[in-house]
């Protein structure tokens, strides 16, 4: 398997064994294995359970991804799937499948929040997709914040998909073409009965309050969680949080949301250990995985063999308060730059970030062979993080960066090297680095030195504080050349992704496609609001006949052929657009205006930049509340004293 000749090459650091083909997932580790850095477990590609318990057909298909009015107000599907994994939860480790297949009647399913029980798979075929409601009603919470509103706490909605009980998950099988079953949760367009998005109103509340967004999958308390070869699309909140559990194996998972979805972390595990997040392809508007220990320590985690797209990196922190160790990172890529052209306003590559509020001990903590393109921080390792108060000592030591290079990093691009105090410095060694970007900050640290380079120079330091130990150089750096930073594994995103396209230069005429789309979606939903009537002017199981970005597809329907894998020509479906009338140029606007509002792909900056840079203070990161709120471009950009290298 992919990971085997990984650790083969890691014996100096950890013994790790892979199972054969064939085996489950992942075997528990026995207690004389404490001391391996990385998952414990013999992990290998999971697979589905060999039986089914139910298997549900879709009934309907959601063009431009809405349903019927009376549809999305009272999801269709949330009452069968639920049934079914209630009467399907098992005992003891048996492991069945709870089945969403496509049938002549369409491809989606639409649903509001869902519970998995004990040893059950929810199984979804390659062209499925469960679409998550756009009600906040559907979301809350008794007797918290208002689901939907900027107020309190930030935690007043209900997981999309939640997991309390051990040995369950969600996946699918990937075809040949790459096609795979999906989760929408449809962030990016507006709450029922609302004109904001999901997305909106978290970036509203950037400028004071927490907002109150369902994340899609949460699992906590529950060991042996399984994520396998499934599509995570537009997550109104974080996409997967997985808290106080042994065991989680996530694998040809792909999340896709842009760079500007603001707090839409990708994976983070908290309080977890046991964890091995492989061959998955990553982009979203915050951190691609972050790695926190408030509730409990986290420990034996391995990342492996990931792109990371348009996000703030690999993280660990903001809360180490009860300590993170024994973690490996390896053969990882990170690109600051999203699929559309976004850049993430924080894109880092390695980030460890703590703060005397939240800190605690990590150590143990190996990066090899890791690409970084594109970012305005390589590497960070700060324990001032959002210069936070407290009396919480956040310690970094044993941290080897053994091979790493940083390419095409931004004009001011700072790495952060520092230490809390001279009792507790940090503990580096840094072998086989290669950094394009001059800019440091450093302090309390004790770092050795094997070939590392800043700026084409080799690393040293005249700070009394700081103490740099040079050793011969080790091989080179790793070579990046061959790697693709945007595309997700063994596919051009393309092929997968639905309703974003993908950016080659052509961000303009991807973005006239999207809007085209939206000002459908913004028609439909209007439409619908007046008559009562479906959204997507058709029946409510659509047959035959489909259109997608204003491109016709007559072709009879293969209900297993998911419009993910249509490729379409972008000019084709801005030239498509029908003529517009003065209605229609009004929910244009409108869309443009909550798209701009947004960042969003696809809408021209005042200066015709897409996306771009804001250097104002987020609020730290809370990790019980559901946000990861960046403490963002003050400590990236070399406006303050910084150290720089020397020949």
């Amino acid at each position: 398997m992919v990971l085997s000749g990984m650790f083969l090459s890691l014996a100096l650091i950890g013994s790790v064994g892979v199972a054969g083909e064939g085996s489950s997932s992942a075997s528990a580790a026995s207690p004389s294995s404490s001391t391996v850095l990385g998952d414990r477990r013999e992990v290998v590609e999971p697979t589905a359970p060999t039986t089914t318990c139910m298997s549900l057909t879709a009934r309907l298909t959601m063009i431009d991804r809405l349903a019927t009015a009376s549809q999305e107000t009272s999801p269709p599907d949330t009452a069968r799937i639920q049934s079914a994994l209630d009467d399907c939860a098992q005992n003891g480790t048996s492991v069945v499948a709870v089945r969403l297949t496509a049938s002549d009647s369409g491809t989606s399913f639409l649903s509001g929040p869902l519970s998995l029980r004990r040893g059950e798979i929810l199984l979804l075929d390659p062209a499925v997709t469960l679409y998550a409601s756009r009600d906040p009603a559907a979301y809350q919470i008794a007797k918290h914040s208002t689901c939907g509103t900027i107020a309190g706490n930030g935690n007043g909605c209900k997981p999309f998909v939640s997991i309390a009980e051990p040995h369950a998950g969600i996946e699918s099988a990937q075809t040949s073409s790459g096609a795979q079953g999906r989760i929408d949760g449809r962030g990016d367009l507006p709450m029922l009965g609302q004109s904001l998005s999901w997305w909106q109103l978290s970036k509203n509340a950037k400028t004071g309050g927490m907002q109150n967004v369902p994340r899609l999958i949460q699992a906590a308390h529950a060991d042996d969680v399984t994520l396998h070869d499934v599509d995570l699309l537009d997550s109104p909140g974080f996409h997967v949080s997985y808290k106080d559990g042994d065991g989680l194996t996530v694998w040809g998972v792909r999340i896709q949301t842009p760079a500007t979805a603001r707090n839409t972390d990708g994976i983070d595990p908290a309080g977890a250990t046991d964890v091995t997040i492989a061959d998955s392809w990553i982009m979203d508007g915050d951190d691609g995985i972050a790695i926190k220990a408030g509730s409990g320590p986290s420990a034996h985690i391995t990342i492996t063999h990931d792109r990371f797209s348009g996000t703030h990196g690999i993280s660990i922190g903001s809360e180490t308060v009860s300590g993170v160790s024994d973690v490996l990172v390896a053969d990882d890529t990170v690109s600051g730059a999203d699929a559309f052209g976004n850049t993430s306003e924080s894109a880092a590559g390695i980030r460890i970030k703590s703060s005397r509020k939240t800190g605690g001990t990590v150590h143990d903590i190996v990066y090899r062979d890791i690409c970084v393109d594109h970012v305005k921080a390589p590497i960070v390792f700060d324990t001032h993080y959002g210069d936070r108060t407290g009396h919480a000592t956040p310690w970094f030591t044993g941290i080897v960066v053994d091979g790493l290079r940083a390419t095409n990093s931004s004009a001011k691009a700072v790495d952060t090297m520092e230490g809390i105090d001279s009792a507790h410095p940090l503990g580096l060694t840094l072998r086989r680095v290669d950094v394009d970007a001059p800019g440091l900050i450093m302090g309390f640290a004790e770092i050795t030195t094997a070939g590392a380079s800043f700026g084409g120079a080799p690393l040293t330091s005249t700070k009394p504080d700081v103490r740099v130990k040079t050793t011969p150089d080790a091989d080179a750096p790793p070579s990046c050349a061959l790697r693709d930073l945007e595309s997700p594994p063994a596919r051009d995103p393309r092929l997968w992704l639905p309703d974003h396209q993908h950016h080659d230069g052509h961000q303009q005429q991807a973005g006239d496609a999207r809007a085209g789309r939206d000002r459908r979606v913004r028609r439909r939903l209007a439409a619908a609001d007046r008559r009562g009537g479906p959204a997507h002017g058709g029946n409510d199981q659509e047959q035959g006949e489909h259109q997608r970005d204003g491109v016709q597809d007559d072709r009879p329907q293969n209900p297993r052929r998911r419009d993910a894998q249509l490729v379409l020509l972008v000019g084709e479906a801005h030239h498509a657009e029908p003529e517009e009338h003065d209605e229609q140029r009004q929910q244009r606007d409108q869309v443009r205006g909550l798209r701009e509002h947004l960042d969003l792909p696809g809408v021209p900056r005042p200066d015709g930049a897409h996306g771009g840079h804001r250097k104002d203070r987020h609020r730290p990161d809370d990790e019980d509340g559901g946000h990861d709120m960046q403490h963002s471009e003050e400590r990236f950009h070399a406006t303050q004293p910084t150290e720089r290298v020397s020949g």
